[in-house]
């Protein structure tokens, strides 16, 4: 995964729960929005692109 990659993706989860009651309301979406914003940057593999 590259380092842009990841910036989307947390800049998504957190316009998720900036913008709707998603978070709050759906434990899948609660879940993959932790996964995503609390993985270790060690866990996510970067890419040479």
């Amino acid at each position: 995964m590259t380092d842009m990659e990841k910036k989307v993706m947390i800049r998504l989860c957190a316009k998720i729960v900036a913008e709707t009651d998603l978070y709050e309301t759906d434990k899948e979406v609660q879940n993959l929005i932790d996964w995503v914003c609390l993985l270790s940057p060690s866990k996510l593999k970067v890419s040479d692109e």
